[in-house]
């Protein structure tokens, strides 16, 4: 298995009733929060989180995961842009065996 994982995330960002959502477009997976940066550490955990559960079962990372539905993917391109991309990752030691990953997400 590689040493590292890199993924590059396009988020759309939405306010349903006072409530934030990022919805990760490349892999549909999606988080909630009361603020747009609750939302993103949310969706930053879930997606930490499956990464590394799908490596613990010997599985390549989100190998099981589609892209969001086209909705989804208009929504982002009618959408205002945010500041372009932000890093985020985990320590090596977080996931076992050492297997490090990171990601760059492009919010809009």
């Amino acid at each position: 298995m590689n040493d590292k994982h890199n993924f590059v995330m396009h988020v759309l960002l939405l306010n349903d009733d006072g409530v934030w959502v990022a919805q990760c477009l490349d892999y549909d997976i999606a988080a909630q929060g009361k603020t747009i940066n609750k939302a993103v550490d949310a969706l930053t955990r879930t997606f930490a989180g499956q990464v590394v559960l799908d490596i613990q079962h010997g599985k390549k990372p989100l190998e099981d995961f589609t892209k969001a539905p086209i909705d989804y993917w208009n929504k982002f391109e009618d959408a205002n842009r945010l500041e372009g991309r932000k890093p985020f990752g985990l320590p090596k030691s977080f996931i076992p065996g050492g297997v490090g990953f990171a990601q760059s997400a492009i919010f809009a």
